[in-house]
């Protein structure tokens, strides 16, 4: 992936400049090729861009992301082993050394970057920063959540911006899985797929009978929508939604098995192509295949997720 944004040169002198997500970006000329350059903002906003904390918590891990049909990738992720070291300096207090928590999220925007963006520069710290986050992690979550939804919807940048998120905190032999939207998180636990989220869509009976209650509506166009536009009932953001669209997040709260083996997160765009239960069987035969042992940790094992779902 390009790791500056690149812009077609169109009209003006040459080193006109763009102001592209804040930044000024300097035009250049189109390259000689048949198909248009695209947009691509690139993933600086996930986090890390180099693992922080003590090596020995360290949990193995593979990512990878693809841009869609759209001109920009609106998703961010963070990968946090060790929380305590991404945190500020106000909020180290807020754990002890000893402890392992770990964060892993996906943010799937909509409507822009903005509001994908300030949840991962932002959710982590609210979380850390919450009353709750000691005794009741789960309550914590949705502090974090409402806080940082706050934090978008009162700048006018991001408020018509909106996120979809799903993050599994693991605190000891606990894992928290909350989600808002349709992104989702699935358990390989002893060679088969634990299902950790119900995505919140209109279509769902008990969402529908929300909504409605507010007096907003759900409509069918193409798929079931929120007044008509957007296909997803709680997310991040989307200011002019609410209070149809929440920021009211779930929680699966797991205790943590020996047969517990890995766990995939992601955006709607890999369970449109495949299920669940494919998902895990694609990285347990990735696994069990010895040839594959030296790319454990590198992007081949979640690309093999997305080479999976494209071929469909």
């Amino acid at each position: 992936m390009d790791s500056m944004d690149t812009v077609d040169r169109a009209l003006g002198d040459p080193g006109g400049q763009v102001i592209i997500d804040d930044e000024v970006v300097k035009l250049r000329r189109k390259p000689e090729i048949d198909e248009p350059v695209s947009i691509e903002a690139p993933l600086r906003d996930s986090i890390p861009s180099k693992d922080l904390g003590c090596p020995s918590k360290f949990r193995p891990t593979s990512h990878t992301s693809k841009r869609n049909t759209r001109r920009r990738m609106e998703d961010r992720h963070v990968i946090l082993h060790d929380l305590k070291a991404y945190l500020s300096s106000g909020l180290q207090d807020k754990l002890d050394d000893n402890e392992h928590i770990s964060l892993y999220a996906v943010y799937d925007g909509h409507a822009g970057v903005k509001a994908a963006t300030t949840a991962a520069a932002h959710l982590h710290e609210q979380l850390a920063a919450s009353e709750h986050f000691k005794m009741d992690p789960a309550a914590a979550i949705q502090d974090a959540i409402e806080r940082t939804d706050k934090i978008i919807c009162e700048n006018p940048q991001d408020q018509n911006n909106g996120s979809c998120l799903v993050l599994n905190l693991i605190k000891d032999r606990t894992m928290y899985c909350a989600w808002l939207g349709d992104s989702q998180s699935v358990m390989g636990r002893g060679g088969s797929a634990l299902k950790l989220v119900d995505p919140h869509n209109p279509k769902r009976d008990d969402e529908k009978e929300r909504i409605q209650a507010l007096g907003g509506n759900v409509t069918y166009w193409g798929t079931w929508r929120v007044n008509g536009t957007l296909a997803v009932s709680r997310a991040l953001g989307d200011f002019s939604l609410k209070p149809f669209v929440s920021n009211h997040c779930d929680v699966t709260t797991v205790l943590l098995q020996d047969q517990d083996d890995f766990v995939i997160v992601a955006c709607d765009g890999l369970w449109d192509g495949i299920t669940l239960e494919e998902g895990v069987k694609i990285v347990y035969d990735f696994v069990d295949d010895e040839n594959n042992h030296d790319n454990l940790r590198s992007e081949e094992h979640t690309s093999e997720l997305q080479s999976r779902k494209i071929s469909r």
